[in-house]
């Protein structure tokens, strides 16, 4: 017995047929913009790590 209410439990997935992962690849392409997307992350990490010198660079010069 559950103490979740019905209309919060969610449908046990439907079974699907076991595909290949050639037939996987085809289903799903690749999209287009994988470059642009390869830019952002490291843009993200650039801006990460150059915000991490600036606190580290700051509290030291405020004696942390």
């Amino acid at each position: 017995m559950s103490a979740v209410p019905e209309h919060f439990m969610r449908e046990p997935p439907a079974p699907r047929a076991r595909l290949s992962l050639v037939e996987r690849r085809a289903e799903k392409p690749e999209t287009e913009d994988r470059p642009v997307q390869t830019f952002w992350h490291w843009f993200a990490l650039g801006v990460l790590f150059f915000c991490w010198i600036a606190e580290a660079s700051l509290g030291a010069q405020s004696g942390f």
